[in-house]
């Protein structure tokens, strides 16, 4: 009987210790709420990104870490103990040089002083340009990814990739975290269908695995 109990007792711990739970959170620059945050479980591919408000949910578990990552923002690691809610503020990353590149040949290089906040807009000074040639094999374009149509009232999108994979892995997930569908496609030139008629009219997350890349996270709109 003692030995039955132990047995319980630990099932329990075990369920408990591995318990999904919906964490909510809000992200914002400690001014303003910040929209279309990524947020993900580190080393998964479960994410989601924050809706207009700043708001986000994500079934998560006790022990996992929370990235939180946005354009113009430091990335900030939250790890999850019992807190159900969050409340997350990015620190805005201060540029020394912004490059922009030109006809795949030459590279603008213009060097930045102290990024200030004016009226819900970021603005940078400017302190100096430089120009530097740049040969077009050292030119690195980021992969991207695009589904259309989108909204689509049939459900089914197509997902167009900037390049040729040898395995692109789709993950269809809810706007809280959960996932829906994970697909593996072999040999990929360019497009790749994703249906998800078979799901409520909504917004859903197509996260994208690569050649082990993680490819920017699109919102297919199921109208």
């Amino acid at each position: 009987m003692k030995n039955f109990t132990f047995c319980l007792l630990a099932l329990f711990a075990i369920n408990t210790c591995f318990a999904q739970n919906t964490i909510r959170g809000i992200v914002s620059n400690g001014d303003t709420a910040l929209p279309w945050v990524n947020v993900y479980i580190k080393n998964t591919k479960t994410g989601t990104t924050s809706d207009d408000f700043g708001r986000f949910a994500i079934e998560a578990q006790k022990g996992d870490t929370l990235m939180i990552s946005h354009i113009g923002f430091e990335t900030k690691e939250t790890l999850i103990t019992d807190q159900k809610t969050l409340t997350v503020e990015l620190e805005w990353n201060v540029l020394d040089e912004v490059v922009i590149i030109a006809q795949n040949i030459e590279r603008v290089k213009i060097v930045t002083g102290n990024c200030n906040r004016t009226h819900n807009r970021y603005c940078c000074r400017a302190i100096g340009v430089r120009l530097e040639y740049t040969k077009p094999e050292e030119v690195v374009i980021a992969p991207s990814a695009s589904l259309f149509p989108n909204p689509s009232s049939s459900g089914i999108f197509q997902l167009q990739l900037s390049d040729s994979y040898n395995n692109v892995q789709i993950f269809v997930n809810a706007m809280n975290g959960q996932q829906l569908q994970s697909r593996n496609h072999a040999a990929i030139n360019n497009t790749i269908s994703v249906d998800i008629s078979g799901y409520p009219t909504g917004i859903y997350l197509i996260n994208i695995i690569a050649d082990g890349e993680r490819l920017p996270a699109q919102k297919a709109i199921r109208s």
